[in-house]
This record gives C-alpha cells, sequence and structure tokens, in this order.
C-alpha cells in the first residue's frame, strides 16, 4: 500500500494547492481493497484581489481502477453579515464520469441563511444533465437540551427534460438527533412521490457496581456510576479532566474510554438553579480499564439560601434573636429579617430567646432552588415553659 499527499499555502494568504495520491494491492496476509486513485485541489481567496470577491475551490479525482472521475468547481461570496444574520451566495458546477462513458452534469446556486442560536437555511436550484430542480433546507442545533440537532430538506423537480434523472418529482426527509443521560439516537424518514422509509438508531450502556446499576447513552466500556443521593430532577455537575458532565438525581453512569486516569471533582451546575454543598469525596482520582465500573458516593448536600422575617407564636417580630439549623447560624436584625443557608434534608430552623425558650419551624422548601424569599414565617415553641407563659401574660397586660 502507498499513499502520500502534499499541499502548498500560496504567499500573502491567496490560497492553496494540494495533491494526493494512493495506491493498495490485495496481499496474502494483509487484506487491503484494490485502489490506484489521485486528487488535485485548488482554493483561491480572491478577496485579495478584490475586497469585495469570495472564494473559489475546485478539485478533480480521478480513480484510475474503476475508470470513475469528479471535477468540482465552487465559488462563494458572502452577501450580508450582521449580529442578527449572515447570508452567502453558492454557485458551482459538478461533472462526473464513469468508465468514460455516462457522464452527470449538475450546475447549481444555493443562497444560504446563517441565524443566531445555530439555526441554517438553505435554498436554491440545480441543474442535472439538464433537468431542473429546486431545493430547501433547515437545520438546528440545540444547546443544553434533550433534542441535539433537527434538519429537514425539500426537493421538488421544475423541469424534467430527460431520463437521465432518476427521482421522484417530489421527494422530502427529516431527522432529530437527541441525547439523554441513559440513551442517545436519531430519528429519520424519508418520503417521496411513490416510497416512504424511517430509520430509528439508539445506543446506551449498563453498568452496575456493588449490586448499583446505572445508564448511560454510549458504549465505551467503562466509565464511572456516581450515587449522589439527591432527589429525582436536581442536577450538578462532574468536572471530568476538564470537561464538565449532568448529573441529575441520585444514580448517574458516565462512560468514559478505559486505559486512561480520570480526574473528578463534584460542584454544582452553573446552568441550574439547584446549589449542592460536596463535603467528603469532592475530588477524587479513578483510573479505569476495559470493563472497570468505578463507584463514587459523596457525600452531598442540597442547598437553599433562605431570606424572610420571623415571628414568634404570639405574633411578636423575633428581631435581634439568636437563630439556628443543622448546619450553621444567624442573627435577626432589628425588624426579624435573616439570611441562612439550609440542607433542604434538615428545613428546620430554631430561634433561641435569651431565657432559653426554643422556637421552630420547619420550611416548606420541597420546590425551592438555590435562593428563596420565604416572606413571613412563623415559629412554634418546641416545648412548655414557665419562662413562655410569663411572656404570654405579660404581653397580654
Amino acid at each position: 500500500m502507498a499513499s502520500t499527499s502534499v499541499g502548498y499555502a500560496l504567499p500573502k494568504g491567496y490560497g492553496s494547492v494540494w495533491g494526493a495520491f494512493n495506491r493498495s494491492e490485495e496481499g496474502n496476509k494483509l487484506y487491503f481493497t484494490q485502489s490506484h486513485s489521485f486528487d488535485l485541489g485548488l482554493s483561491l481567496n480572491l478577496k485579495q484581489v478584490y475586497s469585495k470577491l469570495g472564494s473559489l475551490n475546485t478539485s478533480y479525482n480521478k480513480d484510475l481502477r474503476r475508470g470513475y472521475s469528479n471535477t468540482n468547481i465552487e465559488y462563494f461570496q458572502n452577501l450580508f453579515y450582521n449580529r442578527y444574520a449572515n447570508v452567502g451566495l453558492r454557485a458551482g458546477v459538478q461533472k462526473s464520469t464513469y468508465d468514460n462513458q455516462r457522464s452527470d452534469n449538475d450546475k447549481y446556486i444555493f443562497l444560504d441563511l446563517s441565524l443566531p442560536i445555530s439555526r441554517w437555511f438553505s435554498a436554491g436550484i440545480n441543474s442535472r444533465n439538464s433537468n431542473l430542480l429546486a431545493n430547501a433546507s433547515y437545520k438546528q442545533n440545540f444547546s443544553d437540551s434533550v433534542v441535539q440537532s433537527v434538519g429537514v430538506d425539500l426537493n421538488q423537480v421544475i423541469k424534467r427534460k430527460n431520463d437521465y434523472l432518476n427521482s421522484d418529482d417530489f421527494s422530502a426527509s427529516a431527522y432529530l438527533a437527541y441525547q439523554t443521560s441513559i440513551n442517545a439516537g436519531t430519528l429519520s424518514g424519508s418520503a417521496s412521490s411513490h416510497s416512504k422509509s424511517f430509520n430509528y438508531s439508539t445506543q446506551g450502556s449498563i453498568a452496575s457496581s456493588n449490586f448499583d446499576v446505572g445508564l448511560g447513552n454510549n458504549s465505551l466500556g467503562s466509565g464511572l456510576l456516581i450515587k449522589t443521593g439527591l432527589p429525582r430532577g436536581t442536577t450538578m455537575s462532574a468536572l471530568i479532566n476538564g470537561q464538565d458532565f449532568k448529573l441529575t438525581g441520585n444514580r448517574n453512569f458516565i462512560p468514559l474510554p478505559p486505559y486512561k486516569k480520570y480526574s473528578v471533582e463534584l460542584r454544582s451546575d452553573k446552568h441550574s438553579m439547584d446549589s449542592v454543598s460536596v463535603g467528603q469525596g469532592r475530588k477524587s482520582t479513578v483510573v479505569l480499564y476495559p470493563g472497570n465500573v468505578a463507584k463514587l458516593e459523596p457525600e452531598i448536600k442540597q442547598m437553599v439560601t433562605i431570606f424572610g422575617r420571623i415571628r414568634y407564636p404570639n405574633g411578636e417580630i423575633a428581631a435581634n434573636t439568636q437563630l439556628n439549623n443543622h448546619i450553621g447560624k444567624t442573627k435577626t436584625d432589628n425588624n426579624g429579617e435573616f439570611s441562612l443557608d439550609v440542607d433542604k434534608k434538615y428545613p428546620v430552623i430554631t430561634l433561641i430567646r435569651d431565657n432559653g425558650d426554643i422556637c421552630e419551624s420547619e420550611l416548606a422548601l420541597n420546590k425551592e432552588q438555590g435562593v428563596a424569599w420565604l416572606g413571613e414565617i412563623s415559629c412554634v415553641y418546641k416545648v412548655a415553659s414557665h419562662s413562655k407563659n410569663n411572656l404570654e401574660a405579660r404581653n397580654h397586660d
């Protein structure tokens, strides 16, 4: 087998030229498909000649073994650009020859429109062996979404001049690619005047470690099983060798390539309102081998920073009073207002009066994320005491 390529960049950014040659023969011990071909290419940046021009790309491919050749010439011109849209014009010709006999000749012109948020639209016409067709395409990519990308292509024969065009008068195709934490796949379909077809492809993996099972969205042969202890729908992030992975709910399996060392740091997801505090197991290092699943069980608290004003059962404002919870303490101001970090597993705050009375409030934080203003909060005395009774008697005097 012999293969070589060469390229040269023209001075002052005028463009580049390149060429490649490939040849291989069938062998007795190693199997290679027979091939004998060469490629030539030229790219010119015409803006260097005149600032309002675009770029010209040409290429030629010749398969010497099969007698196939292909010639492409395309010109691209940027027509309009601002923060809202980018409009470009593509025009070109393509000629394909088979066995030095049959040939296909294509000519096309397209208007390309690129929009913000990863959206792209193209429409135009092309001519194949004197048959005229209209084409339109739309594609869009999504970030931080289950749906990763969608696309639609439409083709309509405008003028059929001969039988060299082997297609129906109208055809359409579409696809949708998705990815979840447990599965990834693509749904595609196409339809024409006389046929329809649909295709669904998917991939995923199942991992187990010490009777814990996790699902992943690809099949790399090894990975991390992270048990967060968080309720369903709560998200956080795992930074693995500098790359962020989103964790959702209690169990998450992250497929990773084997034969590699990984540094893992667990933290809050910057794209989510959920806030977590990671104690033991915040940072760890693992080495993965084929079939190896490393299990991590960090100590994680789901946090909410709460704001509010607290009152005693009789309506009195709890001013300048010590306020405790499971993980910290603070003091209310003159108006009984406060701020405090709370672990959602232990949503109880406790007031301790100077006379020793204890007043508690159990907070409804199930639906709260990150930061929450709770407004007016009322506490309930934990135990009855003569001090409390005397206080209430004084308040009624």
